[in-house]
């Protein structure tokens, strides 16, 4: 799996105005952390399954958690991760697979499941109002 390059990243995040250059030159400085995290949680996410919701569900999981590893190692914000997780939801179906596989299945989470998940899936959830605000950590 090839990583989508920062070019067609923008391109698709493109309206018919266009980004305000602010937001452009945002993802321009976050984006060579985030692209460095998303190439090292990309090699080790494990395999999704033939049709397996629960495989899905926990590769994303493995994939949040090896993002939340970088973030500690290589002293990313977390803005930087979800950068990650969207270049590599851009860059592959086995990922939107996994990413589906997992809000399919969180909502039958019991509370400790859900606080016990990496803070990448936790923000993630958070930015599409999965999780409210005070369930999310200030990070």
């Amino acid at each position: 799996m090839t990583l989508v390059t920062r070019k067609s990243f923008l391109e698709a995040l493109r309206d018919p105005g266009g980004l305000p250059q602010g937001e452009i030159d945002r993802i321009d400085g976050l984006w060579p952390g985030a692209k460095a995290a998303a190439e090292q949680a990309r090699a080790v996410m494990p395999g999704i399954g033939f049709f397996s919701p629960r495989r899905r569900a926990e590769a994303f999981v493995a994939l949040c958690a090896e993002l939340d590893r970088a973030a500690k190692d290589q002293g990313l914000a977390q803005e930087q991760c979800q950068l990650a997780l969207a270049i590599l939801r851009m860059s592959a179906a086995r990922i939107r697979k996994a990413e589906a596989g997992f809000l399919a299945r969180f909502p039958r989470m019991d509370s400790a499941a859900q606080a016990s998940l990496p803070e990448t899936a936790k923000h993630f959830l958070y930015s599409i109002h999965l999780l409210q605000q005070a369930d999310t950590p200030d990070t």
